[in-house]
């Protein structure tokens, strides 16, 4: 087996199904770079156009879906003999849990290991958050109080917490090789199904996207990016009104610039332009947006919860403006329009930040390393 481990790490053939916002495209463009032997497949995410080496997208209505079941039913032979199949999420396939089953059962029975990157919602994320117990808030409750979010979306909770996805996603826990935790969150809530077979990688940003920290000076450009349908889950209906008041009040000091499903390249490119980029309200940690802003440069308002920078071992760097539920949001972003010489050590914290915690290189390292030692497990 150490024969097999050493050859692991040398050239792997690896199938990854699925994406969100480029993060398994990040992945792929740096195991090519390694030469090994990199297929990826997605829809693309939709509006916004990643890399994707195959294209599998789901067309609205009745015969959308038909011909959608039937392109990947058709694309099913080609996904065996790999030695590492990585799953965007348990739902890697916009497919209802049965059929999900279908096609998970056959990736299992036909490849050396099958493996979960824990990025997005689950059955078990969006327990951990009903419950409350886990987690102070979330998307979907602060304390025990449900969020606007599921009160104007009740089906959405209702959905994930039904008995078909609890099914589905508890037979998938038990059955895959092992699984990657992008954030702590997702970490904390599948580690007590999951045991030894997850580990924590983060999220990778390519070196190619750092810049040098900004120069500041009034106006400050705050800049928000929104995917239509998710304003309420990243509490956008909270943080947009809170700054519009604000540069109502600071006409000169700071500005507004508001963009909405844009092809990722394009995104990035206005984004560049933002020094202060609004990013979510209900996260403990800092996901790619802000972790891309920050690597441009600009100051990301995100989650950044004390068990965030304790979970990844950061003891002296604090890049990130922290927003949760239970801020005063106004007076948080009325210090940062006053405070220019804050926003210069933050985007500068920021750069160093990425560097150190999020270079794609070293998340493919812990990818790599977490295959092997799966490999080593399961076949020793």
């Amino acid at each position: 087996m150490c024969h097999l481990t050493h050859l692991l790490f040398i050239f792997m053939k690896i199938l990854f199904i699925g994406d969100y916002s480029g993060l398994h495209a990040t992945l792929a463009r740096c195991l090519k770079a390694r030469e090994h032997d990199v297929m990826l497949i997605s829809d693309r995410g939709a509006f916004m156009q990643t890399e994707s080496d195959r294209v599998v997208s789901r067309r609205p209505g009745f015969m959308g879906s038909v011909s959608y079941f039937v392109e990947c039913l058709k694309a099913l032979p080609g996904w065996k003999n790999y030695d590492v199949v990585q799953l965007i999420n348990p739902n890697f396939l916009k497919l209802r849990p049965s059929k999900l089953e279908y096609f998970f059962k056959f990736l299992k029975s036909n490849n050396r290991l099958v493996c979960l990157t824990l990025a997005g919602n689950d059955y078990h994320f969006v327990k951990a958050c009903v419950e409350g117990r886990m987690f102070r808030y979330s998307e979907f409750r602060i304390g025990e109080l449900p969020t606007t979010f599921v009160h104007k979306n009740p089906a959405r909770e209702k959905g994930w917490m039904s008995f078909e996805n609890q099914r589905y996603a508890t037979m998938l826990y038990k059955n895959i090789d092992g699984a990657m935790a992008v954030l702590p969150e997702y970490y904390m809530s599948a580690e007590p199904w999951l045991k030894d077979r997850i580990c924590y990688t983060g999220i990778p940003i390519e070196r190619n996207q750092l810049c040098h920290p900004h120069k500041f000076d009034y106006p400050i450009r705050f800049f928000a990016g929104i995917k239509s349908g998710m304003e309420l889950q990243k509490g956008f209906d909270v943080i947009i009104p809170a700054l519009k008041r604000l540069c109502v009040r600071y006409p000169d000091k700071c500005q507004l610039k508001i963009v909405r499903d844009l092809p990722l390249d394009k995104y990035l490119d206005e984004m560049s332009g933002g020094d202060v980029v609004l990013d979510q309200l209900y996260s403990y940690s800092p996901a790619t947006n802000a972790l891309q802003a920050m690597a441009m440069g600009s100051v990301a308002v995100s989650g950044a919860e004390p068990e965030f920078y304790e979970f990844i071992g950061e003891k002296n760097l604090r890049p990130i403006v922290r927003l949760n539920p239970f801020t005063n949001i106004d007076k948080e972003l009325e210090r940062l329009i006053n405070s220019p010489e804050q926003l210069s050590r933050l985007s500068a914290d920021g750069i160093e930040f990425v560097k150190q915690h999020n270079d794609s290189d070293i998340i493919t390292d812990r990818f790599v390393a977490c295959w092997a030692s799966l490999m080593s497990k399961k076949y020793e």
